[in-house]
């Protein structure tokens, strides 16, 4: 695939767990580049998603030193990547403990 020169996906990470590895690798199937930005984390995932970016080239992580916020992570990868349009994932739905419905913050 023939990264893009003025769209990136942008990936900004807190604890996220096992699952951020699947999803970084499921948007470097489908799009170049992919940018991770991980916001203060606690559970190490950096340490394996820097493995992954030294073996794939379209593959960049930032690690932020503590927890900002999904808006600082994001501003921290779009300021990195000045010049690239960059667009996230809406948040995902939460549940309202109270009502056990799903609802959108």
């Amino acid at each position: 695939m023939t990264p893009s020169s003025t769209h990136l996906v942008l990936i900004p990470s807190y604890n996220p767990g096992a699952r951020v590895f699947s999803t970084v690798q499921a948007a470097l199937d489908q799009w170049a580049p992919v940018w991770v930005v991980v916001d203060g984390s606690t559970d190490h995932s950096e340490h394996r998603l820097s493995e992954m970016a030294a073996s794939e080239p379209n593959l960049r992580v930032w690690v932020l030193p503590k927890n900002g916020g999904k808006g600082a992570a994001v501003g921290a990868g779009v300021g990195a990547g000045a010049g690239v349009s960059a667009r996230t994932a809406p948040p995902k739905p939460r549940r309202n403990r109270r009502t056990a419905s799903i609802s959108s913050r």
